[in-house]
C-alpha cells in the first residue's frame, strides 16, 4: 500500500510537542502514523522555529503564583473554603508539567527535526520543503 502523502506546517509541529495536556490527539495520531511508515509527512524547514518560538510563548510563566496570592488573600479574608493541602498538589502538578515541558520540549522537537531530516535524505518518509540539510 502505497502511504499517504500529508503536508503540515507549525500547528501539527505544536500540537504534537505543546504541554502534554494540551496536545491535540489528532496530531499525535498523525505523528505515530508517520512513525508506523503509514503516511509520508512533508514539513516546511521554517516551522520548525516558528513551533519552538510558539510553545515558548504558550508556557504560563507565573499562573500558579497568581493563585497562590489568592488563596493567601482568601485566607487572610477568611472567605477560603477548601483544602490548601488538596490545591497545593493540584498547583504542584501544574507546575511540573510546565517545568517538564520547558526542559525537553526543545530536544524533542529537535529530534524530531533531526528524524525528519534522516528520512528527506535517504528519500524515504519525510520531506522538509526548504531545508538547506536535506
Amino acid at each position: 500500500m502505497t502511504p499517504l502523502h500529508v503536508f503540515v506546517e507549525t500547528n501539527f509541529l505544536f500540537g504534537v510537542f505543546r504541554m502534554p495536556s494540551k496536545r491535540q490527539r489528532d496530531a499525535l495520531s498523525l505523528k505515530t502514523k508517520f512513525g508506523t511508515g503509514d503516511v509520508k509527512l512533508y514539513v516546511p524547514y521554517v516551522c520548525f522555529q516558528e513551533a519552538r518560538n510558539l510553545i515558548a510563548r504558550s508556557l504560563p510563566s507565573n499562573l500558579c503564583s497568581d493563585l497562590l496570592e489568592f488563596h493567601r488573600f482568601a485566607a487572610d479574608s477568611a472567605s477560603a473554603s477548601w483544602d490548601f493541602d488538596e490545591v497545593r498538589k493540584l498547583l504542584d502538578a501544574a507546575i511540573g508539567e510546565v517545568s517538564r515541558t520547558k526542559a525537553v520540549y526543545q530536544r524533542e522537537l529537535a529530534d524530531f527535526a533531526a528524524a525528519v531530516w534522516d528520512f528527506a535524505r535517504h528519500k524515504s518518509r519525510l520531506s522538509i520543503p526548504g531545508n538547506p540539510r536535506s
